[in-house]
């Protein structure tokens, strides 16, 4: 019998002065950085069609994978019964990947959420203890 998956839940839209632009459009993901260049933190830049950048930098993440944003239909779904506003980043505080990271070899999970950064293509799914930070790109 096949295991039931948590259907995501406890959408939180946490724009982190990504609204200070007041730009009402999605951001797009344009880069994904994270290594010895980053110094071990995880760096994703955004670009907006006026051509504003951004970064949004996570200084703790403990894992992080990157969506097509067809893939993250269920995502999409369930904000949207939740009643919370489109936008470019959120807490999700119930989902499938937390469940999985807290299931595996790793079984760590120890003050860990669940973030979404959300661009018109692309999205970045990260755990982490901390919340994230922008800077301008």
């Amino acid at each position: 019998m096949k295991p039931v998956q948590p259907t995501p839940s406890g959408f939180r839209l946490i724009n982190v002065g990504l609204d200070q632009f007041g730009i009402k459009n999605l951001w797009d993901v344009i880069g994904v950085a994270y290594g010895r260049v980053t110094d071990w933190r995880l760096e994703i830049k955004l670009e907006h069609l006026s051509g504003m950048t951004a970064a949004v930098i996570f200084d703790q993440a403990a894992s992080f994978r990157v969506q097509d944003e067809r893939d993250m239909l269920g995502y999409w779904a369930a904000r949207d019964r939740e009643g919370v506003a489109v936008g470019d980043l959120y807490q999700v505080e119930t989902s499938l990947y937390l469940t999985e990271f807290a299931t595996s070899i790793s079984g760590y999970t120890e003050d860990l959420a669940h973030y979404l950064v959300c661009g018109r293509d692309a999205c970045v799914e990260v755990l982490s203890s901390q919340m994230p930070r922008l800077r301008n790109a």
